[in-house]
């Protein structure tokens, strides 16, 4: 009868720092997974298209926290003329602690009641209203305003 020897496996390093580096023609090891997904730093993922952004929200329903989506529409004075503003429309959520935010443009508005300010405004308006739409049918609240900055 032939003898089987077995041999022990080596101890496992005590922390990742002690790990030595792979030799030549090995993979290194899988470094652990981080201890918490919380403890990762919160970011703000922003969208240009509401398309990507209203798909994005209907992927992540389940994961909105507090079901609170926000929107605003934000007019900012414009570099070309006195009393010309660019419309944005901002929308946004929090999910697994991070912003997911769209920042769209919706035109200028010069303030003289023209097709262009009428455009501007339906774009904005209509956006604001798929968001809405959208919002009931996964049975989110919709809220004004936009959430702060990340710290």
């Amino acid at each position: 009868m032939a003898e089987t020897q077995t041999q022990e496996a080596p101890a496992e390093p005590a922390t990742a720092n002690d790990a030595k580096p792979p030799k030549s023609g090995e993979r290194a090891a899988r470094r652990p997974a981080p201890a918490a997904a919380a403890a990762r730093t919160p970011v703000r993922v922003t969208f240009t298209d509401p398309d990507e952004w209203l798909a994005e929200l209907q992927l992540d329903s389940d994961a909105v926290e507090t079901q609170i989506v926000r929107t605003a529409v934000r007019r900012i004075p414009a570099d070309a003329g006195a009393g010309m503003q660019r419309v944005d429309v901002i929308a946004g959520y929090v999910a697994r602690g991070h912003v997911i935010e769209l920042v769209t443009v919706c035109g200028v508005d010069w303030h003289t009641d023209s097709e262009t300010d009428r455009a501007t405004t339906a774009r904005a308006e209509d956006l604001q209203s798929a968001v809405s739409r959208l919002c009931r049918e996964l049975g989110l609240e919709l809220r004004a305003g936009r959430f702060g900055a990340l710290e």
